[in-house]
C-alpha cells in the first residue's frame, strides 16, 4: 500500500463531503493486523459523524477485510452481529479480500478485483520487535511456549504483544502474564491456583449506536466457540476496553480483586447457516 497520507485536515475529500458531494471511503483490515476491531469502529463512527453533520449520504463507506468473516475471531454470533450493524449503517462489506495496492483511485484486490476508493484508511500491519539473541518467529516476534517461556531459554519469559500469539490485545496480555507468573512460581516450587488452559477473548466495539460486548473462549468452552454478543449490557465487570483480572479493577479504581464474567442477557441469536 502507498505510504502517502490518506486524509489531512482541509483535504479536498473532506471539503467534498461537507459540500454533500459523494466520496468513496474504504476502511481496510489487512492480514497480520493483530487487532481488527478498530477498523469496524472507525467505519461505524464515521457514518454516525456524517449523520450528525447532516451529510450522512455524502460518503460511500466500505470495510475491506482479509478475514473470511468480519470479527470472525469472536465467533459466528459476532460475525452476524457486525454484518447486520454494517448493513444497517449502509456500509458495504467485502470479506475475504486482500488488498495488494491502491492505484488511480482503485483498490486492487486479490484475486483480480478492483474497488473504487477516493480515501483509504488502512489498519497497520504489525511486526515483532526482533530482539537480538533470543528465539524469534518468522515475523520477528519472540518465540515462546504456551506458558510464555522463550524457546531454548530457562529463565526468560514473554507476555503481551512481543510474544507469538497472533491476536494482540491487552486483555490477552493480562492472561499471558498470569501464566508467566504461574510458570515462575512452579520453577520455584510455589503452588498457584489452576489457570484456564485456553485464553478468553473479550472485546468492546464502539459503534456510536450502542456498544457491543464480544466474548469468546478461543479453544471452545462454555459457548462452544460460537461466541457471545451483547449490545449495551456488559459481559464482564468492571466493563471497559481493557478486561484484565487485576488490571481492569485497578483502572476503574475499584477494590475488587478479580474480573468477573457476567451471563449474557436474554437468548443468544442463532448463527447464520453456512453452505
Amino acid at each position: 500500500m502507498p505510504s502517502r497520507p490518506t486524509h489531512t485536515p482541509g483535504s479536498p475529500s473532506r471539503s467534498r463531503v461537507a459540500d454533500g458531494q459523494r466520496v468513496r471511503v474504504a476502511f481496510v483490515v489487512p492480514p497480520g493486523s493483530g487487532w481488527v476491531i478498530p477498523g469496524y469502529e472507525l467505519a461505524l463512527m464515521a457514518r454516525r459523524y456524517l449523520i450528525d453533520l447532516g451529510v450522512g449520504d455524502a460518503a460511500e463507506l466500505m470495510v475491506v477485510t482479509s478475514e473470511d468473516e468480519p470479527l470472525g475471531i469472536f465467533g459466528q454470533y459476532a460475525a452476524q452481529s457486525i454484518s447486520e450493524a454494517l448493513a444497517g449503517a449502509n456500509i458495504a462489506l467485502h470479506a475475504g479480500s486482500i488488498v495488494r495496492g491502491w492505484v488511480d483511485g482503485h483498490l486492487q484486490i486479490v484475486p483480480e478485483v478492483e474497488l473504487a476508493a477516493d480515501v483509504v484508511i488502512l489498519m497497520p500491519m504489525i511486526h515483532g520487535p526482533e530482539v537480538e539473541g533470543i528465539a524469534q518467529t518468522s515475523t520477528g516476534f519472540v518465540d515462546a511456549d504456551l506458558d510464555g517461556r522463550v524457546r531454548h531459554e530457562r529463565r526468560v519469559f514473554v507476555a503481551g504483544d512481543a510474544g507469538p500469539f497472533p491476536v494482540k490485545q491487552a486483555g490477552l496480555a493480562c492472561q499471558q502474564a498470569d501464566r508467566v507468573a504461574a510458570a515462575i512460581c512452579a520453577d520455584l516450587g510455589v503452588a498457584t491456583p489452576a489457570l484456564p488452559k485456553s485464553p478468553v477473548l473479550r472485546g468492546l466495539l464502539w459503534s456510536g449506536d450502542g456498544d457491543q460486548f464480544l466474548r469468546r473462549d478461543l479453544a471452545g468452552g462454555r459457548d462452544e466457540s460460537l461466541g457471545t454478543v451483547s449490545v449495551a449490557t456488559a459481559l464482564w465487570w468492571p466493563p471497559g476496553k481493557v478486561a484484565g483480572r487485576f488490571l481492569a479493577p485497578f483502572l476503574h479504581e475499584i477494590e475488587a480483586l478479580e474480573l468477573v464474567d457476567v451471563p449474557a442477557p436474554g437468548p443468544t441469536p442463532a448463527p447464520r447457516a453456512t453452505e
